[in-house]
């Protein structure tokens, strides 16, 4: 083979070497911040590891490289070196979840050793191939190179096709190649251009035959992956630990994320993002979002434009949708995969996608309202804990975007998790919240918050104009099943006013784009679910505020009932045996006490379906 003709297959195989490398890249990450504790953590520990072993490759060739008298087949072998490895990243990949939950639970007290760790079983991955990758260069170097005045040329021209290889593999594996043939077919394909760079390299540059039939072999490992190509690999620990307990009933590998929609033995159903629940079918879960579509139609005084932050299986633009107030809804979904997926909660969402209100937008939902003029009556956030993404969406700064965009008498409702957060790190996100929104309140569905902001400070509950409101909702069937069907149990969920709020905030900080501490420092609690969900709501349950208070302050009856007043002041009264018993359930081991509280509550209030529910969960 002459040297032009060599030069222009090495240029060649480097930007096949650079197409592959970033495309390996892009899939490791995408696949391993599944199960890392935090998507930056995550990123940064991989690219670290992947520029770590470029770098340690480059080294160890450094210390080879004068010793090599056959470069070109060298080159092939670091080639197929670089596919096997990567092929075999794919096995790693799929028994990752075991390593990191293993390791999660030892390690959980100290965050640090978690994160050593990490790096470790990362570098196990990825180590391997990127050190041969930092081996190609210098090769391709002294292949091309035959003088001193030709080094700066070749040099160039290797590092620019190299380049143009990375660019267009990065574009290409995400848009192209994951959504269309998953991680296992991606991979399969990169590891297939390192294999053909090294296969030409000996076809064209030797003659001998057993080379020859030893480069086609290396192509065997590739055919094996055929009937595994759509084999969903990239599933969260969850799943995966249960799989035989359960029915996956969607997956689907996207640029935006990689979506599961799952169902148990039970019939309950989850929808999974990359490696987090989203959202799920569990009481807790359905009585969230309800609560969420519920709340402004009842404290709102004509809810007729809605913005919803998250879509998820559309369950809170379901009750929107039904009411005839609601005019239209704009739904945000950043993840297209997601609103397929809510197709398997026909059930829950009615196939609200189909209604006529609602509009539903694939976007970001921050660059949604950056890029919008339009203002909304309300604009409803769900988004999932700021650990796992969406820190962005708990910020000073998206609290602001968003008020810009409401009407007059607008509110605001946002999710509110009590796990995963330091008990400073809750009281920081009330805090940023009420610096926008002063009137705000903190409502309680069972296990989640929900922060309901107001611009108007006349806030009111109007009893008998919730009653009408209730009734204008063609089925309150959803409502019904997580007790949220009556005036008096949606006021119940009320747990904390702006007063004992700003009492409670009063030294806490602010978390802000420039200074985002809570998606950080959530990440060093994020496997103490537990722990810190009964921590936060011991620390909440003496600042509640009586119920005579809150009735009086914020419920407007008339005409005046003296059993209305009862009524609600007894709904509220039991609220807080209930939450002692669920934490005391949560904290497991008193179930005597556990089942004290909820006949109290009970005795309080014989009309509460919740306490009855609970308590018949617990004596089965």
């Amino acid at each position: 083979m002459n040297k032009n003709n060599l030069r222009y297959l090495i240029y060649f195989g480097f930007f096949l070497s650079g197409f592959s490398a970033l495309g390996y890249q892009f899939l490791w990450i995408r696949a391993l911040a599944t199960f890392l504790i935090n998507t930056t953590y995550s990123f940064s520990l991989i690219l670290f590891t992947f520029l770590f072993g470029l770098a340690l490759g480059s080294f160890l060739i450094s210390k080879l490289i004068n010793k090599i008298k056959k470069e070109i087949l060298f080159l092939s072998l670091i080639e197929y070196g670089i596919g096997l490895f990567s092929l075999f990243s794919l096995f790693l990949i799929y028994q990752f979840p075991q390593l990191i939950k293993l390791f999660s639970l030892n390690l959980m007290a100290d965050f640090f050793l978690l994160l050593i760790f990490t790096f470790f079983a990362i570098a196990f991955l990825i180590l391997p191939p990127t050190i041969f990758m930092g081996m190609t260069y210098a090769l391709g170097i002294k292949i091309l190179t035959k003088n001193i005045e030709t080094l700066g040329l070749s040099a160039g021209y290797l590092q620019g096709f190299n380049t143009l290889g990375c660019l267009f593999g990065s574009l290409l594996t995400g848009f192209l190649l994951l959504p269309n043939f998953s991680t296992v077919g991606s991979v399969t394909f990169l590891c297939a251009l390192n294999f053909l760079f090294a296969t030409l390299l000996i076809f064209l540059t030797t003659k001998k035959i057993f080379y020859r039939l030893a480069s086609l072999l290396a192509f065997l490992p590739l055919l094996f992956l055929f009937p595994f190509l759509n084999q969903p690999i990239v599933l969260p620990y969850e799943v995966r630990s249960f799989s035989k307990y359960l029915n996956i009933l969607y997956y689907k590998e996207l640029p935006s994320g990689t979506v599961s929609v799952v169902e148990n033995p039970s019939k309950e159903r989850r929808i999974f993002v990359n490696g987090t629940e989203v959202i799920s079918t569990t009481y807790p879960g359905l009585k969230t979002v309800r609560l969420m579509g519920i709340l402004p139609l009842l404290f709102h005084p004509q809810p007729e434009t809605c913005l919803i932050i998250g879509y998820g299986m559309g369950v809170t633009t379901t009750i929107l949708a039904q009411s005839p107030r609601v005019k239209s809804i704009e739904a945000i979904e950043i993840c297209e995969g997601v609103v397929k997926g809510s197709e398997f909660f026909n059930d829950f969402n009615h196939q609200v996608y189909k209604n006529e209100k609602v509009k539903i937008i694939i976007d970001d939902g921050r660059a949604f309202l950056t890029k919008s003029k339009k203002k909304y009556d309300v604009i409803s956030c769900d988004p999932t804990h700021p650990i796992f993404g969406s820190g962005n969406l708990y910020t000073q700064e998206f609290f602001l975007l968003a008020k810009s965009h409401l009407k007059e008498k607008g509110m605001m409702v946002l999710y509110l998790p009590f796990f995963s957060l330091t008990y400073d790190n809750l009281l920081a996100i009330m805090k940023t919240f009420q610096s926008v929104f002063p009137h705000t309140f903190l409502f309680r569905a069972l296990s989640h918050g929900i922060l309901v902001g107001f611009l108007s400070s006349e806030v009111k509950f109007d009893y008998f104009e919730a009653i009408k409101r209730l009734a204008e909702l063609p089925n309150l069937d959803d409502l019904s099943a997580v007790n949220i069907s009556l005036p008096e149990e949606i006021f119940a969920t009320l747990f904390l006013d702006s007063l004992a709020l700003a009492h409670l905030t009063k030294d806490a900080k602010s978390n802000t784009d420039d200074k985002p501490f809570i998606e950080f420092a959530s990440a060093r609690v994020a496997h103490n679910l537990r722990r810190t969900w009964i921590e936060n709501l011991e620390n909440l349950l003496p600042h509640i505020p009586s119920p005579s208070y809150l009735i009086n302050k914020y419920v407007i009856i008339k005409p005046h009932s003296q059993e209305i007043f009862a009524q609600l002041t007894d709904y509220l009264l039991a609220e807080k045996y209930k939450l002692k018993g669920i934490i005391l359930k949560t904290k497991g081991g008193n179930e005597k006490e556990e089942i004290a509280h909820y006949l109290y509550a009970l005795k309080i209030n014989p009309k509460d379906r919740e306490a009855k529910m609970l308590l018949l969960l617990k004596m089965k």
